[in-house]
């Protein structure tokens, strides 16, 4: 685990939920599992998240473990 980059996870997660016009509760709610997921790898730039990603954790499905390179999604 390496706290490195959550917090620009969750920055970065709360700016696009914020910018999208989401409610607070799911900007929030994005944010913090963002920030979640990049302090469960053990990199940082390449442990940032997809928005698929935070929003299959959120629906319950476990996240990959690891960095790397990942697909674009649109968010």
């Amino acid at each position: 685990m390496n706290g490195l980059g959550a917090g620009d996870a969750f920055g970065g997660a709360l700016c696009h939920g914020l910018l999208a016009g989401w409610d607070i509760e799911r900007v929030m709610r994005f944010a913090n599992a963002a920030g979640a997921i990049v302090a469960s790898r053990l990199a940082c730039s390449d442990a940032m998240p997809t928005a698929a990603e935070v929003d299959g954790l959120l629906a319950g499905r476990e996240p990959r473990a690891t960095g790397g390179p990942r697909e674009a999604t649109s968010a």
